[in-house]
């Protein structure tokens, strides 16, 4: 996971959240679970986050929170009913809406100069 660069927006005072202010862990969802959707929120989509533990697992760099007894990632059928049943879509949804408002945070604080583009 990438380590995010804090800051704070003193113009308009909006202080960006966490992942886990944003998407908290639901009861009932175990570590694995949570460690799964993290990782999806990154990749954006179920195929390419099963791409990328594929390609994990042949890189020996699998987070161990994420594999099964066996040491194997979860498969397409488990990774699809977890989506459902913890409603991934929706908490991705909302983690992009933190990450667009930090965006537009920096933007408004001056990180980009918008003069170039008109």
């Amino acid at each position: 996971m990438k380590k995010q660069r804090s800051f704070k927006n003193t113009n308009t005072g909006y202080a960006p959240k966490s992942f886990r202010e944003v998407i908290p862990q639901l009861s009932g969802e175990s570590q694995r679970n949570y460690k799964t959707l993290r990782l999806y929120c990154q990749e954006d989509s179920l195929v390419r986050l099963r791409n990328k533990l594929a390609l994990l697992l042949q890189e020996r760099k699998c987070p161990k929170e994420i594999l099964n007894k066996k040491g194997k990632a979860p498969s397409r059928r488990t990774l699809d009913r977890w989506c459902k049943k913890f409603n991934w879509v929706q908490r991705k949804n909302s983690w992009l809406t933190e990450e667009s408002k930090k965006v537009t945070s920096w933007i408004k604080e001056g990180g980009l100069d918008l003069s170039k583009w008109r």
